[in-house]
């Protein structure tokens, strides 16, 4: 999936909205998503990329597993 998942400006996305669009793509993966991929996938900061990774193993109720330096 190449294409960004942010909307238009003028078409905000709701918080709902863009949570259920992560964790879909976040499961599409098959792995855990780095937050460089989080980051060029939702167009966020790697502050955010960061909390969403962190919100998504508590939801599996797992630590964010290890990531490569390269990955990040």
């Amino acid at each position: 999936m190449a294409e960004s998942s942010r909307p238009a400006k003028g078409n905000d996305m709701g918080t709902v909205e863009l949570a259920i669009r992560f964790c879909a793509w976040s499961h599409e993966l098959r792995r855990f998503p780095t937050p460089q991929q989080i980051c060029t996938r939702f167009q966020v900061s790697r502050a955010t990329a960061y909390r969403w990774r962190r919100f998504l193993a508590d939801a599996y109720g797992i630590d964010p597993p290890p990531f490569a330096e390269d990955e990040a």
